[in-house]
């Protein structure tokens, strides 16, 4: 059995964690695994806040641009991704990203349903309000843990449920024996965070978040996780006609909001080492959070 340990920086959208993780991989010589569902697609840059051109050319990226945006991707996809990327440098990747559920599928594995079939194709064309109402009568506690504008997460809850009979707490993940994963979460003033969120959307329509999003309506369609993310579902409902473009921009910044606070509610019922990323101590949070690294790299 092969026995893996990764070593994870994560945190909620826009805490630093991009390039403290970049400072990390130069100063231990490792190269850097991206954790973000939405990163993996090509084509969506400004809006995923990918590394860029020079950071890339600075450390290795990997699990970034791996499927065009109309192909899926899911949980076990990461999982297969990152354990090869893990064996084939020997440990020395670090992990940076915050979509804790797929740390939890790295760690502990994912329930195994015989799905039915073209159940979740069927459920797909329901919308979100309908999506909701039927997993709150079918699983109220899995539904309150779903970003209510997660159509993708939505249709996975109710095809598991509805396929096993069982609720999201009886389905017990296989279990990944021998793996273990160790999660640093920067953390910050949830008031600030909020500021600077705002800051961050602008940033991305000042380098092209508009005209990102108007490319890829000239491809094929895109994939239900795809077209989920934040920033570009709100962009499409404008270029369809359905919204102006300043209601997408305070629904994009609403969204961003939601998602920060979904991570933060992911994160705190995971085991994980919290570190606040106090800007005015940014040396302080070096030496939290290379310590911790130091003690992981050198037991490998």
């Amino acid at each position: 059995m092969i026995s893996r340990h990764h070593f994870i920086l994560s945190g909620p959208t826009g805490i630093g964690k991009s390039s403290l993780g970049l400072r990390l991989a130069e100063h231990f010589g490792l190269e850097v695994m991206s954790i973000d569902s939405m990163a993996v697609y090509k084509g969506m840059d400004i809006g995923t806040a990918k590394p860029d051109a020079q950071e890339r050319a600075r450390i290795k990226h990997h699990l970034i641009d791996v499927v065009d945006p109309w192909e899926n991707f899911n949980a076990q996809c990461f999982v297969e991704h990152a354990e090869r990327t893990y064996d084939n440098l020997g440990g020395k990747v670090l992990g940076v990203g915050g979509t804790p559920f797929y740390i939890k599928a790295l760690k502990d594995g994912l329930a195994e349903v015989d799905e039915l079939p073209g159940l979740e194709s069927f459920l797909s064309g329901w919308n979100e309000q309908d999506l909701r109402r039927a997993l709150r009568r079918l699983d109220s506690k899995r539904e309150l843990e779903i970003n209510p504008r997660d159509r993708f997460r939505l249709v996975r809850a109710l095809t598991l449920i509805m396929s096993s009979g069982k609720k999201a707490t009886e389905l017990k993940p296989k279990g990944r024996p021998g793996q273990k994963v160790t999660v640093v979460a920067l953390s910050g003033d949830r008031k600030k965070m909020h500021g600077l969120l705002e800051q961050r959307i602008e940033m991305m329509f000042k380098r092209g978040l508009f005209e990102e999003v108007r490319s890829l309506l000239e491809g094929p369609e895109l994939s239900r996780t795809a077209a989920a993310a934040v920033g570009y579902k709100e962009l499409f409902q404008f270029f369809r006609g359905e919204i102006s473009l300043e209601q997408a921009k305070y629904k994009i910044l609403v969204g961003t909001r939601r998602l920060y606070k979904h991570q933060m509610t992911w994160l705190k019922k995971m085991d994980v080492h919290w570190v606040e990323n106090d800007p005015k101590d940014s040396e302080g949070v070096w030496a939290k959070v290379s310590g911790l690294a130091k003690a992981h790299y050198e037991a490998l």
